[in-house]
């Protein structure tokens, strides 16, 4: 029996061997024994691996203990740690293993009997400690004049957790990323989190409530890896600049607000800033004062090296402390549905860049809506303004070298400086677009061409930007030698003239129709070259001529109304007491009633219907 026995094993021997020996061989790695259990009182340096076992449940901290490098510290399951006095703390500089369960979770807590915030100091993970976890554990209770835990190792990984009932900050991360999730912050005196330097924690399913602060503090910082905020937890406090790095992209998740704290507190984007909220869940850039108001932060900076930028669904508030509350300096930035409102002084400038803005409003922001400043030719649609201090777009000078629009997107433009535009490139005002001009030196200078075609129902306004218009406030609108296929219609031009003409013509292809010039200080028009097409317009009020021809030749203006049914004033119309026109210019026939008409009729009868031709330039 006992040979049969030996056979039958060893034919089984056999078929195992024959098995295994057609499969990969699997090697599982060995675990490493937690140390030896060491009952409390716990105090000093641990110089070899121990554990603190359930059995010796609880464990009482005298004074601070401290892991050394190399060494574990491993807690099980269900243990209580007791530490007992204000700056009494567990120093991690080697690992400590404190992985509880949903049933049986770890604590650490006061040992005082009548429990308070600030009855211990705190947890500390140093830059040497390793392979650290704190799972389905609670601290209490500390967080004497420091944050209740203090990470200054990406190499930490909390899970489950709860950290409560502390004097100041619940968990402060230092120049570390470590690994944080589905751990709640609860009723600690200061924040919830703190970041310090470049840390970059992963951060997923927190909760804070109760706290100085529910959310994470980043207390200034560059970010030099791509980043989201908003992951795992959507409130943050910023308290001092922020810098995303160059080729690096900061990334914030629907939902999420971000307050600032100081009126010189800027989000400076060198690399990419992407905040795409949705309608539902909207992001918010605002001040972490308790009773907001305007300038409480400065900005948002999208430097020229920047790039791939997006704020869509997004509110900036409450910024703007002498500084516009979004600076671009780069093309490449979309701004969508979104709204700028409550700023201290302009809602948004462009300096020398031509982002694109659509589908945003601008409210109650001190100064301007948007200034433009340099040469920045933005595509604008869809913009809504009121309640700034000027519900517009604020050209602070400019020399316009490629075709451009004004009145696309938003109809109000203020000129606070001489717009120069380029030859061979074209500046069009939109139907329904009002250029008011600030300064009395203040022009448009046209060495290209201006194509300011309104409707009768949308007309065109170039006017003072003064609150009490009156002649003279600003200067003119002149059109140089180069200038070619400029025209004006169904345009006013008006409070202008500064010691000149407010429209000054030396260019041979300008033509004004159906338009208005009226109360400006010198004259209404001056010819000084070329042969304009000026007809069907209203030229009354001018202080000085209403047309003055100083060129060569003979300028004809038939068909215009000059302010009274017996037409302008001049030698050749002696019962004329319209606007004064000079000599060299032809009047005759004249309208005798306000433009624009299609028919008009001569004192000196040679009224009729006039046909109009189209202008042909050879």
């Amino acid at each position: 029996m006992n040979q049969l026995r030996r056979k039958f094993h060893l034919f089984i021997l056999a078929l195992v061997f024959a098995f295994s020996s057609s499969l990969a061989i699997v090697v599982v790695p060995s675990i490493a024994a937690a140390g030896p259990c060491v009952a409390g009182p716990h105090s000093g340096v641990i110089n070899t691996d121990q554990s603190w076992c359930v059995a010796s449940s609880p464990h009482v901290v005298t004074s601070t203990v401290t892991v050394a490098d190399g060494v574990t510290l491993t807690i099980e399951p269900g243990v209580v740690i007791r530490l007992s006095g204000a700056n009494t703390s567990i120093i991690v500089n080697g690992t400590l293993d404190a992985q509880g369960t949903a049933a049986n979770g770890i604590l650490f807590t006061t040992n005082n009997v009548s429990p308070a915030s600030g009855q211990w100091k705190q947890l500390v993970f140093n830059v040497s400690s390793n392979a650290n976890v704190l799972d389905y554990v609670t601290v209490e209770y500390g967080g004497y004049f420091d944050p209740a835990i203090d990470v200054r190792t990406d190499d930490l990984t909390i899970s489950n957790s709860v950290v409560r009932n502390n004097d100041q900050i619940g968990l402060q991360i230092n120049d570390a990323s470590p690994t944080i999730s589905t751990t709640s912050f609860t009723n600690n005196a200061s924040r919830a989190i703190d970041l310090n330097g470049a840390s970059l924690p992963t951060l997923s399913d927190l909760s804070a409530s109760g706290n100085g602060f529910n959310g994470a503090t980043i207390n200034g910082t560059t970010i030099n890896a791509d980043y989201v905020w908003g992951e795992g937890i959507g409130n943050y406090l910023v308290t001092n600049d922020v810098v995303v790095a160059n080729g690096t992209t900061l990334s914030i998740v629907p939902g999420t607000t971000v307050r600032l704290f100081g009126a010189e507190t800027q989000l400076i984007v060198n690399g990419s800033l992407r905040v795409p909220g949705t309608a539902d869940d909207p992001i918010l850039f605002t001040s972490a004062q308790e009773t907001p108001a305007p300038g409480q932060w400065n900005q948002i900076v999208f430097n020229a090296v920047s790039s791939d930028n997006l704020l869509d669904y997004v509110t900036v508030e409450y910024a703007g402390y002498f500084a516009p509350a979004i600076d671009v300096r780069t093309d490449d930035l979309t701004i969508s549905n979104s709204v700028v409102r409550n700023n201290d002084q302009v809602g948004l400038q462009i300096n020398d860049a031509s982002p694109t803005i659509s589908t945003t409003s601008f409210t109650n922001n001190t100064s301007h809506a948007i200034d433009l400043n340099g040469a920045s030719f933005p595509v604008f649609s869809d913009l809504s303004a009121s309640g700034n201090g000027f519900n517009g777009v604020v050209i602070n000078g400019s020399t316009i070298t490629n075709d451009y629009a004004w009145g696309e997107g938003i109809s109000n433009y203020l000129m606070t400086s001489n717009v120069t535009v380029n030859p061979d490139t074209t500046l069009t005002v939109v139907p329904g677009t009002t250029v008011r001009v600030f300064g009395a030196a203040t022009q448009l200078i046209v060495n290209g061409t201006l194509t300011a075609v309104g409707t009768a129902d949308d007309p065109i306004l170039f006017t003072s930007a003064q609150e009490t218009p009156a002649p003279s406030q600003w200067k003119q609108i002149i059109f140089n030698p180069s200038s070619r296929n400029s025209s004006l219609e169904y345009v006013t031009v008006e409070y202008g003239g500064y010691f000149d003409p407010v429209i000054a013509i030396a260019s041979t292809s300008v033509s004004i129709r159906k338009s208005t010039v009226a109360r400006n200080g010198g004259d209404g028009i001056e010819v000084s070259a070329g042969s304009p097409v000026i007809t069907n317009n209203n030229i009354v009020a001018n202080a000085d001529f209403g047309l003055r021809n100083t060129s060569s030749g003979t300028v004809r203006a038939t068909c215009n109304w000059w302010g009274a049914e017996s037409g302008p004033t001049n030698a050749a119309n002696p019962g004329g007491v319209g606007q004064r026109v000079s000599n060299n210019v032809i009047f005759d026939p004249w309208l005798t009633t306000e433009a624009p008409d299609d028919t008009c009729s001569s004192g000196s009868g040679g009224g009729g219907l006039v046909v109009y031709l189209p202008l042909v330039i050879r």
